[in-house]
């Protein structure tokens, strides 16, 4: 027989979805992946430990362990022994909280389900332990609904201001220092604090003028924060009450820096979309079918897969990092990160770049798996926990349902209230026409993205009946954008001809408006990407 031991903690959705600010988010998931460390690091345990394996390296802020662990035991443990490293675990993670969350308190608010089971070789034989642990630990995981109890207010607990004496004591700092988030700080200067949204939308800007954003922008919400803070501790908050009045005025102080780099920039850099952030979430494609076939009881490749996963873990929190994103939660290929919606200083990338890359380096670690991702395009301003569903949402409901899956599944929320989606599956000529296209026309005049658009609408009947035949497409474009200046476009109509035959073949079975709304959505992410500020 074969012994193994698995724990799955929560509630993660529900968690992070309580965060309001970015702090809040980082330090709600951090907490988790806290807890997710302090049970592979148990000195009874470590010794028969499969997966996660543990890590040294710099994570650049980001949590970077799941929410389930598994180990192969000797023999079964009794269940007092399993109770007595629970209470163990939660006693450290309480003082890891500095007090501020007891034992008890965070076994009213956690999800956590120990499994012990034990397997014959033949069972062994028929299906891996993983399948047949991760089927039991799902249905755990749905047995019961989860609730916060009115006790505790757990994003309060770990941010802990008001709550202890000192900045250090706080676990929210504490943790980020030890995360290597604070190392971020000299390439954002973001100093002793977390980035807001406001912040993150606009880091691209940043390197056109390092010195003005730092003084007007970085360093004055530094001042306005403290000064804020002096008043709160001249009336310091209780346990479990609300946010705290600097959390709030920072919120509310978001418009009058965002005004500041409108007028800075506006002559120049500033563009609609830096006024959006981008919220995503990824998982790897196919890794259960990999771990079956490739893995299977192999305990030795079991870790093997797991330091891969560590290893992609800290590269992808770096790339996120390098383009001026912020890592939250780097769990192998499942990912939760901010970004800027595009980074002129960076050969013009925007976030589909920055996703391909991190899909690219997945491949090459895992040659046979692939990523699919969600990603929720708000307003800076937008309520974070509807973003962040919005997110779970497209990756899960949209990306996750593809035949093939290795997709992007976006939406772009206007601040006007209106909204488009759209989805590629991350090969193929038609996301190959997606990525240049959203590249190439960085500077495009948004007026002549409109007119192009309106064209195509008009015509696209004719385009119904042409797109299978190039020479008669082209001649189409030849015809119909015959104007001044549009010669100098030849490259871009190229490409949304490419665009509209590949969007026909690959959708041949849907109606002639869905496959155009497909080809518009794409084009209308490129007008976002160009389109002047007009306060939507």
């Amino acid at each position: 027989m074969r012994y193994y031991l698995a724990i799955t903690i929560g509630p993660i959705l529900k968690t992070i979805q309580l965060a309001k600010t970015t702090r809040e988010l980082w330090v709600a998931s951090y907490f988790l992946s806290k807890l997710t460390k302090l049970c592979i690091d148990c000195e009874e345990l470590k010794p028969n430990l499969l997966s996660p394996q543990p890590t040294s390296q710099n994570t650049f802020g980001a949590g970077v362990y799941p929410d389930r662990v598994y180990w192969q035991l000797d023999k079964s443990l009794e269940e007092t022994t399993i109770e007595d490293i629970q209470t163990d675990i939660l006693t450290k993670l309480s003082k890891e909280t500095s007090g501020l969350l007891t034992v008890d308190q965070l076994l009213l608010y956690l999800k956590i389900y120990w499994l012990q089971i034990s397997f014959s070789e033949d069972e062994l034989n028929k299906k891996s332990f993983l399948f047949r642990i991760n089927e039991i630990l799902d249905g755990l995981e749905l047995q019961d609904k989860w609730e916060q109890s009115p006790t505790i207010n757990i994003i309060t607990q770990l941010i802990g201001k008001g709550l202890v004496q000192e900045k250090g004591d706080r676990p929210v700092y504490r943790w980020r220092k030890a995360s290597g988030q604070t190392l971020l700080e000299n390439k954002y200067a973001d100093v002793g604090r977390f980035p807001s949204m406001m912040e993150i939308t606009t880091r691209p800007l940043k390197g056109f003028d390092k010195p003005w954003y730092q003084k007007n922008i970085t360093d004055a919400i530094d001042n306005r924060l403290d000064e804020l803070d002096k008043k709160d501790k001249e009336s310091p908050k209780k346990s479990g009450s609300k946010r705290d009045t600097a959390e709030d005025s920072e919120l509310k102080l978001e418009d009058d820096y965002m005004a500041k780099i409108k007028e800075k920039y506006k002559d120049s850099h500033f563009r609609s979309s830096h006024k959006y952030v981008c919220i995503i979430q990824s998982d790897g494609d196919g890794v259960g079918n990999f771990l079956r076939n490739k893995v299977g009881n192999d305990p030795g490749k079991f870790k093997e897969f797991s330091d891969s996963l560590n290893e992609f873990a800290i590269e992808a929190s770096k790339e996120v990092a390098d383009y001026g994103g912020m890592p939250v939660f780097s769990g192998g290929d499942d990912l939760l990160f901010f970004a800027p919606v595009q980074h002129q200083l960076n050969n013009g990338q925007t976030i589909i770049n920055l996703v391909k890359n991190l899909n690219d380096k997945f491949k090459e670690r895992f040659s046979s798996l692939t990523q699919s991702f969600g990603i929720s395009v708000t307003y800076y301003k937008y309520p974070m926990a509807e973003a962040i569903t919005s997110a779970y949402k497209l990756l899960r409901r949209t990306a996750k349902k593809q035949p093939c899956k290795n997709y992007i599944a976006m939406k772009v929320q206007k601040h006007s209230g209106q909204s488009f989606n759209f989805g590629f599956r991350q090969e193929g000529l038609l996301y190959e026409c997606f990525l240049k296209l959203s590249a190439a026309t960085t500077g495009y005049d948004p007026n002549f993205l409109n007119s192009v658009m309106y064209k195509l609408d008009d015509q696209k009947i004719v385009i119904n009946t042409i797109t299978s035949d190039k020479d008669r497409l082209k001649l189409f474009f030849d015809e119909n954008f015959n104007e001044p200046g549009h010669a100098d476009h030849k490259d871009f109509f190229e490409q949304v001809g490419i665009l509209i035959t590949e969007t026909f073949n690959a959708f041949s079975d849907e109606e002639l408006s869905d496959k155009m709304n497909r080809v518009y959505s794409a084009l209308r992410f490129v007008h976002f990407l160009n389109a002047k500020d007009t306060n939507e």
